[in-house]
């Protein structure tokens, strides 16, 4: 997957949340048994893709996607059939956490398997015996 497509895929992902958050209320889908794990499912997905997508801005994807829930969760305020709620934003940027660092952890997990690699192979006997 090229970086171009990842940097799309993740404000489409944006974009979809900002429409499910404030849009009709009979869009929104119910993927999970629990809504708060359909919102955390999808900041984690958001936060996963930001962090793929531009790597060496992970402060600034971390103040995105939690600013992004803080706003979305306020704006629900000035719509009628929304309502606002101090779990659902934690559950939010919980999510969006998570997903962050699960994309730091798979970002990082070649390097420190080839270390772990090299050092396992250095503990052995040398070839000589």
């Amino acid at each position: 997957m090229t970086r171009a497509i990842v940097i799309a895929a993740a404000w489409a992902c944006l974009a979809l949340i900002g429409f499910l958050t404030l849009g009709p209320v009979h869009f929104r889908p119910h993927i999970f048994h629990s809504s708060g794990l359909d919102r955390s499912a999808a900041y984690a997905a958001l936060g996963f893709l930001f962090a793929i997508a531009y790597p060496r801005r992970l402060l600034a994807i971390a103040i995105l996607v939690i600013g992004c829930a803080v706003a979305l969760e306020a704006l629900q305020l000035l719509t009628p059939d929304r309502d606002a709620r101090l779990i659902d934003l934690i559950m939010k940027a919980a999510g969006g956490a998570l997903g962050i660092i699960a994309a730091v952890t798979v970002h990082r997990l070649p390097t420190a398997f080839w270390k772990l690699w090299r050092r396992v192979g250095s503990d052995g006997p040398d070839e000589h015996g």
